[in-house]
Formats: structure tokens, sequence, C-alpha cells
């Protein structure tokens, strides 16, 4: 595996403490807010309707709500032993459940899962993060940069031209 030791500490070690720390902030944001409210209104057009005597679109309004706090308990449980695996050193199991809870399409969470790929160096897979990005943010010039370097460091100078 591919480290870098400074004042005692990994440079992998910091860049997944620096993910985790990242995504465990952006899930108490989610969790107390967008999903909440979400949840409310719900639950509030579920009261509406039943009412109003529409059972079965009310119905669907409780499923829903039932779904949304399903999700976000197993997106916190996840992190959570994540975190755990994390403290543990089992870094490979840790990565595997942070993955699970990374919105695919988040261009910020793939550019932080990136550059842990890039202290692990695992170039090709910093690379297929760095790319959907590109593409998902309307004017990415920094990440087509990192692209065109990262090809370039893996020997692929034409690539890296494009």
């Amino acid at each position: 595996m591919f480290e870098i030791r400074i004042n005692g500490i990994t440079y992998l070690m910091k860049s997944l403490l620096l993910f985790m720390l990242s995504l465990d902030i952006y899930f108490d944001v989610w969790a107390d807010g967008a999903g909440s409210q979400e949840v409310e209104q719900h639950l509030e057009m579920g009261n509406k309707l039943l009412a109003a005597g529409q059972l079965a679109d009310a119905l669907s309004h409780y499923h829903a709500a039932v779904v949304i706090v399903l999700l976000q308990m197993e997106i916190l449980a996840r992190m959570q032993r994540a975190n755990v695996l994390l403290k543990q050193g089992k870094l490979q199991e840790a990565e595997e459940d942070y993955s699970e809870v990374i919105c695919p399409w988040d261009p910020e969470f793939r550019e932080i899962r990136a550059e842990c790929y890039i202290a692990q160096g695992e170039f090709f897979k910093a690379i297929g993060d760095i790319r959907p990005t590109t593409k998902l943010r309307n004017d990415n010039t920094k990440g087509f940069y990192k692209l065109s370097l990262l090809h370039y460091d893996i020997g692929d100078a034409d690539e890296s031209l494009k």
C-alpha cells in the first residue's frame, strides 16, 4: 500500500479521516434538513388526504415517509459502522461502506474519494471518480486538469491531452 508519513500519521489515514469527517457533516445536515422536511411534507399530505377520505392516496404518502426514514437510518448506520471499521484499521471494509452511502452523482464526494484513492496510489479508481465530475459541473476546469494530471502520471500522455 502506498503511504507517506507526515508527523507520525500516514497521509492515507489523514485523507480517510478528512473523507469520514466530510461525510459525517454532510449526513448530519441531510438528516436534519432536507430528508426530515420531506418526511414531514409526506406526513402532512397523508393527514390531509386521510381527513378527506382518500385512503389510498394517504397510504401512498405514509409509505413514502416510511421509506425515507428507513433510508436515513440505513445511511446513518452504515456511516457509523464505516467510522468504527476505519478506527479499527479495516480500511477496505470502511471504504466499501463509505462507497455505499455516497450519492453516486455527488461531485463533491467523488472528488473527496478520488483524493483518498490518489493517496492510496489507486490512480485508475481516482480517474473513475473524477471523470463524471467533469460532466456533473458546468465549468469543472479543476476536474479536467486533475484528470489530465492523473492520466499523465499513469503514462497515458495521449489521454492527458484530451
